[in-house]
């Protein structure tokens, strides 16, 4: 029978083994740009709340994190097909290994300034066209359910954009008067008003906000053999005093208040 002293050179050799075998694994989360939760430049994600946390996390137990721009619907295909391992702040979406949420975030209806329309619950948006993105979550809730079954109807009171510039699309066709309302998370919106197109100032009104806020997640393809250990060591980040002092720290270089 093995001794102790044994036993625990075993283990401690099987976890250097393990180590070294996740140091040659891949991870491939994509999106599309969600500044300041996934920000891209040049056609590639560089960084971003979510990004430098999934990075910070992951590097600390030996993977390499690749970041994928694609559109997100593309993405959740890719990913419930194991083509990729997942995905940055999916939809709440059983198909998927999800983590515990990072961070939320809150979505509000925008409107151009002349409007005076204003929502107030779901049925507000009896009567309007509203200018959402494919297979963003907002809220977990009610206008998600809405979405879902406006695409599952080819309902004409939701317009559905897709693409790597999703966000811009939406606001594009907003001001064009192709719709009265589009939706999109309030930081997102704000991040991209002041950092990328000023020239937006005082051409979007903000027409109310959901009640619920959607959580941030990590989702990771149920094809990708390391799926759980994956999301157990988010979830470990995520509860870690050092991963609470470091989304403390994204959340100020990226300009997002404290919950």
């Amino acid at each position: 029978m093995p001794s102790i002293r044994s036993r625990l050179w075993l283990a401690f050799a099987y976890a250097l083994l393990m180590l070294s075998a996740r140091a040659d694994t891949l991870v491939r989360l994509a999106s599309d740009d969600w500044c300041p939760y996934v920000c891209a430049k040049d056609g590639r994600i560089v960084n971003g709340v979510l990004v430098d946390f999934a990075q910070q996390a992951l590097s600390a137990k030996g993977y390499r994190l690749e970041s994928q721009l694609m559109p997100l619907n593309r993405a959740m295909l890719l990913t419930e097909q194991g083509k990729i391992d997942g995905i940055y702040a999916p939809a709440i979406d059983d198909r998927l290994v999800l983590s515990r949420p990072i961070l939320s975030s809150r979505a509000c209806f925008y409107t151009r300034p002349d409007s005076n329309w204003a929502y107030q619950s779901m049925r507000s948006l009896d009567g309007v066209v509203t200018g959402a993105i494919d297979d963003y979550g907002y809220d977990n809730g009610p206008f998600d359910d809405f979405v879902a079954r406006a695409k599952q109807t080819k309902s004409p009171r939701i317009e559905i954009n897709r693409g790597e510039t999703a966000v811009e699309a939406n606001i594009t066709k907003l001001l064009r008067k192709r719709y009265d309302v589009m939706i999109e998370h309030e930081a997102v919106l704000d991040y991209v008003t002041r950092a990328r197109h000023p020239e937006l100032a005082g051409q979007l009104r903000k027409a109310g906000c959901l009640a619920d806020a959607l959580p941030l997640v990590i989702g990771i393809s149920k094809h990708t053999p390391d799926a759980k250990v994956m999301v157990a060591t988010v979830n470990a980040a995520i509860n870690d005093k050092s991963g609470k002092d470091l989304l403390a720290g994204l959340r100020r270089r990226y300009g997002l208040a404290t919950p």
